[in-house]
């Protein structure tokens, strides 16, 4: 590695609420590498990226070369995180919780209830341009519960509201997203839970937490970032399987093959990513994967390490073009601009395509 440079990082983990350990949560690392050829006349990129000028090198065609997928664990997933620091991490559980949930818990700690429209300011410049409408104090009283007490909590709750809420983003993804207040199959609400304290450590540990710290002036040149996955929706978005590839069984290890077929060839593969872009600059948005044949084989043989690799690749594309996959096209939207005080408070889910254009 040449003198004075640094490689970037890019990761990805799932994340899982099981009490084994090491319990599955997988953190894949990919490496920023140079794009050669045709590829460089459109991004020009250097053999590798000087730590620092990332904002200034940032291109719309990325090369990413698979390092390192490990069955970390959640209890060791802080400090990989920290040691490696990506410039930017996708990663597989809920970042908050409904609004509804919040202001009732809200209600019943201080006995009154939170106007989320004041919250919010004045509509979806605040979306973008302030971390003080997440309620990180809040966030903290929840992350410190025991979880039988939030559980219970979550419970009274459900008496008084049917069916269950989910966050706006949730409603808009697709497919759509499972409330993080679910308990059972899947156990959404202790990932979320204890997920709320993985990100409380990261943000005190100087990574910035989207969409609640500073969308608008994203530069993660400044700051490592980490962003909210949903690893269904993104292989949906990119025509691939997204159902029946969790498992053990023969038809999800089929599916887990296609997948990783499409994804990794021993030449490298170009996700042209077609719905970024017109069709006239479908040549400057693209990203190449190179995933050896030995991690190949991890994501077929357990899915939640392939749930990380598409962690990291969604945190990829959010690199290429975040316009497309941010909150802040909610202000755009007649039937949704209305809604933007929901996401500083309950948290966005990076996926490209979750507004129609």
């Amino acid at each position: 590695m040449s003198e004075g440079f640094t490689p970037i990082l890019i990761a990805g983990a799932d994340y899982s609420a099981a009490l084994k350990q090491p319990n599955p949560t997988w953190l894949a690392l990919f490496e920023v590498l140079a794009a050669s050829g045709a590829e460089a006349k459109a991004s020009s990129p250097p053999s590798r990226i000087k730590k620092g000028t990332v904002q200034e090198k940032r291109n719309n065609f990325l090369h990413l070369r698979l390092t390192s997928l490990e069955n970390v664990g959640s209890d060791r997933l802080f400090n990989a995180l920290t040691e490696a620091r990506p410039l930017i991490t996708g990663l597989d559980f809920p970042f908050g919780y409904p609004a509804t949930f919040l202001d009732w818990i809200d209600r019943r700690h201080t006995g009154e209830r939170r106007n989320a429209h004041e919250q919010a300011s004045d509509g979806c410049g605040q979306i973008a341009g302030s971390s003080a409408n997440h309620d990180w104090q809040l966030t903290r009283k929840l992350a410190a519960m025991a979880f039988s007490e939030l559980e219970a909590a979550v419970i009274e709750f459900a008496r008084t509201t049917k069916p269950e809420p989910l966050r706006l983003t949730d409603r808009l993804v697709s497919p759509k997203g499972t409330s993080p207040l679910h308990r059972i199959n899947p156990g959404l609400l202790k990932m979320t839970w204890q997920g709320a304290g993985l990100l409380l450590a990261l943000k005190s540990a100087g990574f910035r937490i989207a969409p609640f710290d500073d969308e608008i002036s994203h530069g993660p040149e400044t700051a490592p970032e980490v962003l909210e996955i949903y690893p269904s929706a993104l292989l949906k978005w990119l025509s691939l399987p997204n159902r029946r590839y969790k498992g053990a069984g023969a038809t999800a290890m089929e599916t887990r093959k296609e997948i990783i077929t499409t994804l990794s060839r021993s030449s490298g593969t170009v996700l042209p990513l077609p719905k970024l872009h017109t069709v006239n600059s479908c040549r400057s948005r693209q990203l190449k994967l190179d995933i050896k044949p030995s991690l190949r084989q991890q994501c077929l043989a357990d899915d939640n390490a392939l749930d990380g690799v598409i962690a990291a690749i969604g945190a990829a594309i959010s690199l290429i073009d975040r316009q497309a996959v941010s909150p802040a096209s909610l202000e755009a939207s007649p039937e949704l601009s209305h809604q933007c005080h929901l996401v500083p408070r309950e948290g966005w889910i990076y996926t490209p395509g979750l507004l129609k254009p």
